[in-house]
């Protein structure tokens, strides 16, 4: 789940570094933070993490 945060903050980086605005670079952020909130929501439900 850290792997997929580190993802999506490295897309929010280089989004926000961008001149101009690339679809595909706004496509690839929202797949990592979808995928980032489901393994969220998957742990949550699940009550991994908790020990």
């Amino acid at each position: 789940m850290t792997a997929t945060r580190d993802e999506w903050e490295q897309a929010k980086v280089i989004e926000n570094h961008l001149d101009d605005y690339d679809q595909e670079v706004f496509i690839r952020r929202k797949i990592t933070e979808s995928k980032h909130f489901y393994l969220y929501k998957e742990a949550k439900a699940r009550n991994l993490g908790r020990d």
